[in-house]
């Protein structure tokens, strides 16, 4: 068996951990196996790629002129490494490869994974009126090819619903498999020392946040309950994250007067260090697919607080079993979730949180995975 990654993460995102766990495990199983990164971002591959231990091939494809980078590169690219490394199967991840990997190869050996929710997906990163449209409309258009997969893999309940209720897909074809979060790397790296002189030197609570800096992760309205939260309990806020967002979001913690408060670290290279010894973990996204941050926390037996956005964190959650869930874009709610964790009112004992996490382990995905190479 020969089996070929597609993905557009150059070694920094949650899918290219995915598919860095699932490509190892499958490895380690046997499975003759290969990744293809086709980055619009990249134009190199990431020091994570070249030390991950998989096989791998990298194109970098401009979507300047979209038409030229999906047609005279990223199709072609696809359909080189296809003929070069003959795999038995293809899995994609991301919708617009899936939709780029369905039109180069055209067969039922394809298994495409949907990771994020596309209803509404739009106004979800703020982008209103005609674009907003033009973006759903695209999105509903490019979605719809998964039909012609062998295999549909979506990372949530939720999402599946998504999938048939909304973007009319076969129900039979869609399969629910978690992310494959926990693996023995994250535990031990979890127990590693931080360089964190708030966590080296703790004296106040800590409330950690974790991913990129862009507008459907909703900042603003975690740095507004953090000031609330401030007022009550003496607490700080760590965001270990970048993106587009940083400039406006250090703007407003100058604004509000929590720059000796609040900081902004970057992406660190090891984030489940900082998820072992801090108080709380927060999410404060509007919309999620299945959310890995909130099942590497409770990997890491920290304590949650998330928004009840579509459609992983409820599910991850249990409903509220596992952590709080509060409203979307609700400050009020969010603060006072925060606060009831860190003064002790609402709190999960550590092996309770670690046992959760165990539901999405890396063997059970990789084994669930391997389950349906076998496409009939």
């Amino acid at each position: 068996m020969k089996v070929l990654f597609i993905t557009h993460d150059n070694g920094v995102g949650g899918i290219w951990k995915v598919t860095e766990n699932l490509a190892k495990g499958f490895m380690a199983r046997g499975i003759d196996t290969r990744i293809l990164i086709i980055s619009v971002k990249f134009t190199e591959p990431n020091p994570n790629v070249m030390s991950c231990g998989v096989p791998f091939n990298f194109y970098h494809a401009t979507l300047k002129n979209p038409l030229k980078g999906i047609f005279l590169q990223a199709i072609p690219a696809i359909r080189r490494t296809y003929r070069k490394f003959a795999p038995d199967r293809v899995v994609s991840s991301y919708y617009y490869l899936n939709f780029l990997a369905v039109l180069a190869l055209w067969n039922k050996n394809i298994i495409v994974c949907e990771h994020g929710s596309f209803k509404n997906f739009a106004r979800s990163r703020n982008v209103r009126g005609f674009k907003g449209w033009i973006a759903d409309i695209a999105n509903f258009i490019v979605v719809q090819f998964d039909r012609f997969a062998g295999k549909i893999v979506v990372v949530s309940d939720g999402l599946r619903d998504e999938l048939v209720s909304y973007f009319k897909l076969p129900a039979h074809k869609i399969i629910r498999i978690y992310n494959p979060v926990v693996t023995e790397e994250l535990l031990t790296a979890a127990m590693a020392p931080v360089d964190h002189p708030w966590i080296q030197y703790k004296s106040s609570k800590i409330i950690l946040s974790v991913g990129r800096l862009i507008a459907h992760k909703d900042y603003p309205t975690l740095i507004h309950a953090f000031k609330k939260v401030r007022l009550r309990i003496d607490c700080k806020l760590i965001m270990v994250s970048d993106g587009p967002e940083r400039q406006h979001l250090q703007n407003l913690v100058k604004s509000l007067g929590l720059e000796d408060s609040c900081m902004l670290t970057g992406f660190v290279e090891n984030q489940y260090a900082y998820m072992s010894k801090t108080d709380v973990f927060v999410l404060p996204s509007t919309l999620e697919g299945f959310a890995l941050v909130i099942a590497e926390a409770l990997a890491c037996g920290c304590q949650v607080v998330s928004t009840d956005c579509p459609s992983g964190p409820a599910e991850i959650l249990e409903g509220g079993k596992y952590g709080a869930l509060v409203p979307m874009r609700d400050i009020d709610a969010m603060a006072n979730a925060i606060y009831d964790v860190l003064a002790g009112h609402n709190t999960i004992p550590h092996e309770q949180l670690t046992a959760r996490a165990n539901d999405f382990s890396a063997d059970k995905a990789i084994a669930e995975y391997c389950r349906i190479l076998a496409i009939p």
